[in-house]
């Protein structure tokens, strides 16, 4: 499962893309070495190769590791990993 992780609340200033069995766990494990509250925006239940894709795409906003400074456009592109989720994959695929 592929999912998307950010600050609980308002829109967050950074996400982590990454890829779990259990997304609800992986923010337990999260939260227990950040100050601020996370919360699950997105999961997608794909292939575990498209992390890396998406990881691809969002490279130009990566601040560390599998964490992006979050930038409007990825809402667009969320919405459609969401809504069309075969447009997607074959979008990302290349």
């Amino acid at each position: 499962m592929i999912y998307v992780i950010g600050r609980e609340g308002c829109e967050p200033p950074y996400i982590k893309v990454g890829k779990a069995r259990n997304p609800s766990t992986r923010v337990v494990e999260l939260q227990t070495g950040n100050p601020e509250r996370l919360a699950v925006y997105v999961t997608l239940d794909w292939p575990d190769e498209f992390e890396g894709r998406l990881h691809e795409v969002l490279r130009p906003h990566r601040v560390v590791g599998e964490w992006f400074k979050r930038h409007p456009d990825m809402d667009d592109l969320f919405t459609l990993c969401l809504n069309y989720p075969n447009l997607a994959q074959r979008m990302l695929a290349g």
